[in-house]
């Protein structure tokens, strides 16, 4: 008797969670960046009660690590979503009664 195995469900468990893991942290970006929009001087006041930096440099260091982390994202969940989305896997079949 021969068996279909379906390779691509493993490959839909990962895709899912790089799907929750790229919802999540684009609303870590979103929040970051309202946050810097609308809260700027509160969240510059609270730095700089443990830093002693510049206006400029505290702009320069969020921009920077915004980009980092948003280039992360991108990298690492956005882009494999997308190939795991699009990709086709072949199902194969085995001979389930074959002694080994």
């Amino acid at each position: 008797m021969k068996e279909v195995l379906d390779t691509a469900k493993p490959y839909r468990n990962l895709q899912t969670l790089l799907g929750w893991s790229t919802v999540i942290n684009t609303g870590v970006l979103v929040v970051w960046y309202l946050a810097l929009i609308f809260a700027h001087d509160f969240i510059f006041k609270t730095h700089t009660w443990w830093f002693e930096i510049s206006e400029k440099r505290f702009d320069e260091i969020h921009y920077t690590m915004y980009m980092y982390y948003k280039s992360a994202v991108t990298f690492f969940n956005v882009i494999p979503y997308l190939i795991l989305r699009y990709v086709k896997f072949k199902s194969y079949e085995t001979d389930s009664n074959r002694e080994e």
